[in-house]
């Protein structure tokens, strides 16, 4: 069981705080930009964008680095891990790619030009 809450925990906290950075990225902007202040909306972007490439960052070089133990956590068979390697090192550099996506989508939200 302890096994499984931990694993529990990286598959389902991790893209968690990207979306919670952006969407807290949509208040700050709306607001900032309401107040017609846009140095702060820009340095609201750069911090953003900091934490959550820092973050990432942190996230891409584990599976990218140790995809086999990451598999492991759930249990994976031979094959599973054959397969897994690849899927999970693939994973990695969409969820790199992702983040800077959902803060710039934020923002645009924030500034009335969300689709």
């Amino acid at each position: 069981m302890e096994k499984m809450l931990h694993t529990d925990v990286l598959v389902f906290a991790t893209p968690i705080y990207c979306y919670e950075m952006s969407g807290q990225m949509k208040t700050i902007v709306a607001y900032n930009y309401g107040a017609k202040k846009p140095k702060r909306i820009y340095q609201s972007c750069r911090w953003a964008m900091l934490y959550s490439v820092i973050f990432y960052s942190i996230f891409f070089l584990i599976m990218e680095v140790f995809p086999e133990w990451v598999l492991l956590l759930f249990d994976a068979s031979p094959e599973m891990l054959f397969i897994g390697v690849t899927a999970l090192r693939i994973l990695a550099v969409s969820h790199l790619l992702s983040n800077v996506c959902l803060i710039y989508s934020a923002v645009f939200q924030g500034l009335g030009l969300g689709v």
